[in-house]
């Protein structure tokens, strides 16, 4: 999916970020930003259209991860919905 997403500017952002880091310890945690921006780039964009397939294969990933609950930045992926608030949304109650 990165190719999706401009790869040529990824990778750019990603030397500016290595540049920019000095100590082992600042390179470490520049990495884990890196990987976040890495992350957040490839990310499918609101409103992009997706085959059935590739949306299986996004949720197939997902439940493989660590923590499918949160995106790398903690902002949530997943929302739980009791039946009361659909009701409640729905004008039902």
């Amino acid at each position: 999916i990165l190719t999706r997403h401009a790869p040529r500017q990824v990778f750019l952002d990603i030397h500016d970020q290595y540049a920019e880091a000095g100590s082992s310890v600042a390179a470490d945690k520049k990495q884990e930003e890196i990987l976040k921006m890495v992350a957040c780039k490839a990310a499918i964009k609101a409103g992009e259209v997706l085959t059935l397939a590739e949306m299986r294969g996004l949720l197939a990933d997902l439940f493989l991860t660590a923590n499918p609950h949160t995106c790398p930045h903690g902002r949530p992926i997943i929302l739980a919905v009791t039946t009361d608030e659909l009701d409640k949304r729905f004008g039902r109650t």
